[in-house]
């Protein structure tokens, strides 16, 4: 395994700021407002301050924990958190994206060699010195965890954590394709630099899928990789470490800049299934679970990216997929060699003895239903974030197993502060919950749009309320998301930090406290995220892209709604754990979908020709 280092390139933004416990403490107290009784928030305000264990003496010991300023801290909490995960990868690191790659990207091994090529030229013109590559603003705010993602590992080290290990980018000169559980060296780049052709990437890959190397009896490396928990994986890697003759072979595979599945089967029907296809692979042996980049590629031409999120957050992945997606789709000034790369070579990894008895596919600890949803576009792009959480949070009102609103936390990115990721805001406010409850009142049950109620008099008067309540809520939401852009309302601090706290010394502090505290966090809970990407996609959903996207969960009791809009559409995806499962697969699996709908239908009328 290469000892390459990584140093993260210079940021030159200001440090994260250590948090005011006293003003953090005041707006968690606001952020409950919505969520919980106003006799148990009357409480917390008046007896939060008046306990010594919350004074500020006795809270600098707390503060002090926090990591060097010189960093992030949170950046550095969240990253242990990703690392120390347990269980199997696909089930809660990775993030998935399904692209579109139009013609004259055609055939499977085409769009594979396209995009291959691309990472290869991400890498020499956006990763090495002397590259000519430019990021946009968006990705400049994100270069260090698009570093991240370059010929990047999530090696387990111990049965307890991970660790991000790295290839040298100017050596990683080649993929590794992965068919039939057999790992192949497929060249990428010349001895001098140069870049070979998507054609020349081509015929590589077509060696592999032609070749009569069979499947191995018995399980081999990756699908060992990808179906054992990370504690299991760790025990079998160095016992295939330990294997004579495999310590050049597993040089290679982790010396490689990108993994690529080439599955035998045609994709899943259906948008949900072919992006859970693509995060979980079902029974492939063809994922290798500490390669942090992988394109996934089905016989029948679908092709996705998997990520894995200990380097990434979900911003990042999606600009570079798009990215690549581009550079994968249009000519490139990047030089071509004019040499014929060699022929795929397999790449032989000895299986060690007494390898464990794997599943027969991977299975989740904790199981999800995935389901999709395709909307019109807002009136405004600008408005898409907020009228679908609007549309999210009058859907709970009827689809919650609690009969309410639950907490929600939605990823805000940190752009200001140095070396800065995401943290959340809780975007549920008492104007979004007013707002949303004239939209429930509103919205038919087939989610269709607004009843006819009255009078066209009756009918303007309603419109004119829901407006009113939607300019609120709209001005509340982007409150609260420059507070959680200036670290004013970190959800990581509370959770990694001071929520542990208040647990240690619970005795000593009103049940208030520890009551809000709860009810803020508590289950089950849902997150929110999404993004509005264009580039490269026309009206008819043409073009090199990404056309949906699947995001991450942890939690037993957890409802995660992911969107992505693209030009002509918002395609949501909804994926769902515990009780979440039973209420995306209610009526045959259709009504929270109906309900959303009907939801988004209504708001969107009402933000027709109003000016923001």
């Amino acid at each position: 395994m290469s000892t390459y280092t990584v140093t993260p390139p210079p940021d030159p933004r200001p440090p994260l700021p250590i948090p005011n416990i006293p003003l953090l403490l005041t707006r968690i107290g606001a952020t409950a407002s919505a969520l919980l009784p106003a006799g148990l928030l009357k409480s917390y305000h008046t007896t939060t301050f008046q306990h010594p264990v919350l004074t500020p003496t006795q809270t600098q010991t707390l503060l002090n924990t926090l990591q060097s300023t010189a960093t992030n801290w949170s950046t550095h909490w969240f990253l242990e958190i990703l690392l120390s995960t347990r269980w199997p990868v696909p089930t809660s690191t990775r993030l998935t994206l399904l692209l579109t790659l139009p013609p004259p990207l055609t055939t499977r091994t085409h769009k594979v060699a396209a995009l291959l090529r691309a990472v290869a030229v991400w890498t020499k013109e956006y990763i090495l010195p002397g590259g000519t590559g430019i990021y946009n603003t968006a990705q400049k705010r994100l270069k260090w965890q698009l570093r991240g993602l370059c010929a990047a590992f999530r090696v387990p080290i111990t049965t307890e954590t991970c660790a991000l290990q790295y290839a040298d980018p100017a050596l990683a000169r080649y993929a590794v394709v992965w068919h039939r559980g057999w790992p192949w060296r497929i060249e990428l780049v010349d001895s001098e630099g140069a870049v070979f052709s998507a054609d020349a990437i081509d015929v590589q890959l077509r060696q592999v899928l032609e070749s009569a190397l069979g499947a191995q009896t018995g399980p081999l490396l990756a699908a060992v990789s990808w179906r054992l928990d990370r504690a299991a994986w760790c025990v079998q890697r160095a016992a295939y470490a330990a294997v004579p003759g495999n310590e050049g072979a597993l040089g290679v595979l982790y010396g490689s800049l990108v993994s690529a599945a080439l599955e035998e089967e045609g994709a899943p029907e259906g948008l949900a299934e072919k992006l859970n296809g693509v995060r979980t692979g079902g029974g492939s042996e063809n994922r290798f679970a500490d390669q942090t980049l992988t394109v996934v590629s089905y016989s029948d031409g679908t092709t996705g990216l998997s990520f894995d999120h200990a380097p990434s957050d979900c911003g990042p992945a999606m600009e570079l997929a798009t990215l690549l997606a581009n550079i994968a789709a249009t000519p490139t000034n990047t030089p071509t060699s004019p040499l014929t790369p060699p022929p795929a070579t397999p790449i032989i990894i000895l299986p060690p003895l007494n390898l464990p008895q794997l599943p027969p596919a991977v299975v989740e600890p904790i199981p999800r239903t995935v389901k999709a949803l395709t909307l019109p576009p807002p009136p405004s792009p600008r408005l898409t974030d907020t009228l679908l959480n609007l549309a999210l949070q009058a859907t709970l009102i009827s689809v919650s197993p609690t009969g309410a609103i639950p907490p929600i936390w939605q990823p805000v990115l940190l752009r200001d502060f140095r070396y800065g990721r995401c943290d959340e805001m809780m975007p549920v406010t008492p104007e979004s919950v007013a707002f949303a409850r004239l939209v429930h009142a509103a919205a038919w049950e087939s989610g269709v749009g607004v009843e006819e109620s009255g009078s066209e008099e009756e009918e303007e008067g309603e419109m004119q309320q829901m407006q009113n309540a939607f300019k609120e809520a709209w001005r509340r939401r982007r409150e609260l998301i420059k507070q959680t852009q200036d670290g004013l309302t970190t959800k990581y601090f509370q959770q990694g930090y001071l929520h542990p706290f208040l647990e240690s010394v619970a005795p000593s502090i009103d049940a208030a406290v520890m009551d809000v505290f709860r009810g803020v966090n508590a289950v089950p809970a849902v997150q929110f995220t999404g993004f509005a990407i264009d580039d490269g996609v026309d009206e008819e959903g043409a073009g090199a892209g990404v056309e949906a996207g699947l995001s991450n969960i942890y939690m037993e009791d957890q409802l995660v709604v992911f969107y992505l809009q693209r030009a002509g559409r918002v395609v949501v995806m909804f994926s769902g754990t515990g009780v979440w499962r039973g209420v995306l697969e209610r009526e045959g699996g259709g009504w929270v979908q109906r309900v959303f709908e009907g939801c988004y239908g209504v708001i969107r009328s009402v933000a027709e020709g109003m000016v923001f």
